[in-house]
């Protein structure tokens, strides 16, 4: 029988590792794990059963929201989006109803990756 994943840990390359560590802590409410060198060359980032780990790199190209990044699953899209929504968070759109079955909102971290956030639409 195959392995069955589980979960994944998204790596995002960033110029600034201790940067973004405290803007997903402060912006999105993530606790940060650790910073691993002087300076930082690694963080790990964690809000529930979300973990992201950030690696420094100069290398980052393309433009702001086409960088790659990561979609998250939420069990409430709106109650998320009213917690952060006023904490400095470019936002490309407030949580909608999208045809592929989910409601989410896009958000751009500060160093342009999109965050995608989810929750499953109920059909009754």
């Amino acid at each position: 029988m195959p392995a069955h994943l589980q979960t994944a840990h998204p790596m995002l390359a960033v110029p600034d590792v201790t940067a973004a560590a405290e803007w997903y802590r402060d912006r999105l409410g993530f606790r940060v794990h650790g910073l691993y060198g002087d300076p930082a060359f690694y963080a790990l980032v964690e809000r529930d059963d979300v973990w992201l780990n950030f690696i420094a790199s100069e290398s980052a190209s393309g433009e702001p929201g086409e960088r790659g990044g990561a979609y998250l699953h939420v069990d409430d899209v709106d109650a998320l989006y009213d917690e952060i929504k006023d904490r400095t968070v470019t936002f490309f759109s407030p949580p909608e109803d999208r045809d592929y079955g989910m409601r989410d909102f896009i958000a751009l971290d500060l160093n342009g990756y999109r965050l995608c956030f989810g929750t499953p639409l109920r059909h009754e």
